[in-house]
């Protein structure tokens, strides 16, 4: 609910409207008995005006302007306009969470105004009378509007400071991330140089693997950030052949076996015999990685991944699943957002930065395919297709 201090939050824009409250109660009498000719003009100009542009139609749009021609009377027959003020704005609030732009607000009223003036014309031929009408009429819907364009004002200043949030959590994420692996290097390194000045050789290839690992998960976490800047932009091109996915996939568990055996996390590969079909083998071993390596990351030590292969219906479906924790049925889209997993962190659900994920959607997607993920008691399974 937005709560505002009229004093406060519209100081410099609202009117001081207390003089014409008598004039506002004569405007309520008078259109009273047209409620149903202001609905149906007010309604056909919102039509002609949008057309198929329009946010607001048919039944929605017959309901938006009956709650608003009710809130429009309330507000004339009120003898202190500040609840009605208040009103206007959780109203317009809303609105915009309809998805309804400020044009559509502005304008509906433009056209509110554009049929019931009108109708004060026809009731006051005295001029000098009409025109105190019509400028009190006028003054309130100025106010009217300066309320519905805060609504969006209060929008877009919580947009703001969730982006900021999300861009923070962002950034913690990313230096946390890319803090460990420099961690391991520098250690490895410093234990390697100690090694090599007490016996001029290396003594243990184990740190040699520790770096080449370590700077792996670097080199991904940039390129996938790369790759997902150049999918945005349309400059991801795409380099098919024929291959075999199942090869692919076994080169990929070969690669990332010292994570493996490090967590002590066995790797089931259950693959049926899948004819060589186009695709671009370096992108979708990278997908197979980022899948592997997430799965990894998730699973207790002393448990195991099982990746599956099969081909139907003119597809090749890979799967990966973990036993991992459950991810929410509403989470499960935003987890493939790009920085989507910043989102969650703000909410206390902490998975990383997301850029693997998001990267696996943009590739699959771009390879003709769908990438989805299923979540239950038994475990976490990605599975993406493509197009054999």
């Amino acid at each position: 609910m937005v709560q505002i201090s009229i004093q406060e939050e519209f100081a410099g824009t609202m009117l001081d409207l207390k003089a014409f409250i008598g004039v506002f109660n004569k405007h309520a009498d008078i259109f009273s008995p047209y409620k149903g000719y202001l609905l149906k003009h007010w309604s056909q100009l919102y039509k002609r005006q949008f057309k198929d542009r329009g946010m607001l139609k048919g039944k929605k749009r017959e309901e938006i302007f009956k709650r608003w021609l009710a809130l429009f009377f309330e507000g004339l027959r009120m003898k202190d306009l500040t609840s009605h003020y208040k009103d206007m704005v959780e109203f317009g609030r809303e609105l915009t969470d309809m998805g309804i732009s400020l044009e559509e607000l502005i304008l509906s009223l433009h056209f509110f105004e554009e049929v019931s003036m009108p109708l004060l014309m026809k009731h006051y031929p005295d001029k000098d009378k009409l025109a105190k009408m019509l400028f009190a009429l006028d003054m309130l819907f100025h106010n009217e509007l300066a309320c519905l364009s805060m609504a969006y004002f209060y929008r877009y200043r919580s947009e703001i400071a969730r982006l900021e949030k999300m861009k923070e959590d962002l950034t913690h994420m990313i230096v946390h991330d890319l803090k460990s692996p420099v961690n391991v290097i520098s250690v490895a390194i410093d234990i390697l140089l100690g090694g090599i000045g007490q016996t001029g050789q290396v003594n243990d290839s184990e740190y040699l693997k520790l770096i080449a690992s370590a700077s792996k998960n670097m080199r991904q976490m940039l390129n996938n950030l790369l790759d997902i800047h150049k999918m945005e932009k349309g400059e991801f091109v795409l380099d098919k052949s024929y291959g075999d996915i199942n090869e692919v996939t076994q080169d990929v568990i070969e690669s990332i076996r010292p994570k493996l055996d490090d967590k002590k996390i066995k790797v089931l590969f259950r693959k049926e015999e899948i004819a060589p079909f186009f695709f671009d083998k370096g992108v979708i071993k990278r997908v197979i990685d980022n899948l592997l390596d997430n799965a990894i990351k998730f699973s207790s030590s002393g448990s195991s991944v099982i990746i599956s292969s099969k081909a139907k219906d003119g597809k090749v479906f890979l799967s990966v699943k973990n036993r991992g924790p459950v991810i929410k049925k509403e989470y499960r889209e935003k987890i493939f957002e790009k920085f989507g997993q910043a989102r969650l962190a703000s909410k206390g659900k902490k998975y990383g930065t997301g850029l693997g994920l998001a990267f696996c959607k943009m590739a699959v997607d771009a390879s003709g395919g769908e990438i989805k993920v299923l979540s239950g008691k038994t475990g976490t399974t990605f599975v993406f297709s493509l197009p054999a």
